[in-house]
């Protein structure tokens, strides 16, 4: 009877073979042992031995977190998907509902759709920026359809029907309701740093417009600074920051009113990139013509949604790489040094 075992010590088979030097049993032993080093001499080198083509099968490549923002088009209203690079999922605004002056519901027809085509079934945080109804109107359908884990508001009182409806739903389905105030900051992802620059505690207005939420929001090296439909005023005290609010992606307050985008509030942010969320022919003659003429003057590049439809940008915090639904993509980069914000 034959005895195979192993030895441990080893790691090698013993095989007791027949005394003849060409038994069929040895040349199957020895045809085994060649084809395994030579094997692992091809395969399993040193990496400073291997082929340029073997390196390549054998790196390991770290994949590239990266942040994705999409300016979705639901006409004449704002609303920004946002997903960060570890995942958290974010709706900042989701456009207005059917009425006199919009012709669909943007969360039903717009968003939901977007989100479906994805496989999104719950959105981590909801945004409101201000209310009216061209920011928050389609989140009524959202919130009917699908899960979401809380909402942010800028806490103002506006006796609008719809509004105490949207904080009615809220309510009655258990999500977790978050006055936001400036200089908050918000912990979204632990990779970036997202901060409210407006409102401030204690600030007042019977302008819904103004009580906007305005964020901040740096990956690496890039900016985005989503400025809800600030005005003028509003855009005074933010220029305070000076040159810190340096930007590479801004969303375009109020749609491009000219009540918005002054020349001193473009100075100090200089944005690489203006992205205009604005309906086809609205009813307001937004982007004003004097405001394309003004970012057009200090070089800064516009995209709008009427024109080239929804706007996806991807950014890995070095470059941004922009994906318009109508025109081919292109990249933009930062300022050579983006200056950091106090975050006290």
């Amino acid at each position: 009877m034959r005895n195979n075992h192993t030895d441990i010590r080893n790691n090698v088979t013993i095989v007791p073979v027949r005394h003849g030097l060409f038994s069929r049993e040895w040349l199957v032993v020895l045809l085994v042992a060649l084809t395994a080093i030579a094997t692992w001499t091809i395969v399993w080198k040193v990496p400073s031995q291997r082929t340029e083509k073997q390196q390549a099968v054998y790196k390991v490549e770290k994949r590239v977190k990266e942040l994705e923002i999409v300016f979705l088009d639901v006409g004449q209203g704002d609303s920004i998907f946002i997903r960060t690079p570890n995942g958290r999922t974010v709706l900042v605004d989701a456009g207005s509902a059917k009425n006199q002056y919009a012709a669909f519901d943007a969360g039903e027809h717009a968003i939901l759709p977007f989100l479906r085509t994805r496989g999104i079934n719950r959105i981590d945080t909801l945004v409101m920026t201000h209310p009216h109804a061209d920011h928050f109107g389609g989140m009524q359908s959202l919130l009917d359809s699908i899960e979401f884990g809380e909402y942010l508001d800028p806490g103002m009182d506006h006796p609008v029907p719809s509004y105490f409806t949207l904080l009615e739903t809220i309510q009655k389905k258990g999500i977790l309701y978050r006055e936001v105030k400036a200089p908050q900051i918000l912990d979204w992802d632990p990779e970036m740093f997202i901060q409210v620059l407006w409102p401030e505690k204690g600030f007042r207005t019977e302008n819904p417009n103004d009580i906007s939420i305005v964020l901040r929001i740096v990956y690496g090296d890039i900016v985005y600074l989503l400025a809800g439909d600030v005005e003028a005023d509003v855009e005074s005290v933010l220029n305070l920051y000076g040159n810190q609010m340096r930007t590479t992606v801004l969303k375009v307050p109020h749609h491009g009113s000219n009540t918005s985008s002054s020349l001193n509030f473009l100075e100090n942010i200089v944005p690489r990139l203006a992205v205009i969320s604005v309906g086809y022919n609205n009813r307001f003659d937004h982007p004003k013509a004097e405001i394309l003429t003004r970012y057009e003057k200090m070089n800064i590049p516009v995209l709008r949604t009427d024109r080239v439809g929804t706007i996806r940008t991807m950014t890995d915090g070095k470059v941004v790489r922009v994906f318009p639904e109508l025109g081919g993509p292109f990249e933009i980069f930062p300022f050579p040094s983006e200056p950091p914000m106090e975050s006290s």
